[in-house]
């Protein structure tokens, strides 16, 4: 005789191993050099400074101030060498994680991601 606990595991063991199969999948088709790395985008106000959890592995790491930004940011991956980033330039360190701050009185856009989602020939 099956105990329910054993019919439970059965059960989210073909949940977990049916998600993991279309995540692969899902992972495997998307667009050219999408890659699935952690990606995101920030807008910090004037003067703001956050702190972004990226991933508990440590990867090579790109921080992009974009060009439309009205100045400098900082951001420093992982407790590394603090990167001054001017409109338009990015960086790139290991880490996990990047603490951000807005060095001008306007908004600064930006983003980041693994090299893991960054196509070839543009890490």
């Amino acid at each position: 005789m099956v105990s329910r606990l054993d019919r439970a595991t059965r059960a989210c063991g073909g949940v977990t191993a049916g998600a993991f199969a279309v995540g692969l999948l899902t992972g495997c088709s998307g667009e050219s050099g999408s890659g699935g790395g952690p990606v995101g985008s920030f807008t910090l106000k004037g003067g703001e400074t956050r702190e972004v959890f990226v991933s508990a592995v440590y990867y090579p790491l790109r921080v992009c101030n974009y060009a439309e930004s009205t100045g400098a940011i900082t951001a420093t991956i992982d407790n590394n060498i603090q990167h001054e980033l001017a409109p338009g330039n990015c960086a790139r360190d290991l880490g996990g994680s990047v603490l951000l701050h807005n060095l001008s009185s306007g908004e600064a856009h930006g983003d980041y991601r693994t090299s893991i989602g960054i196509p070839a020939g543009r890490r």
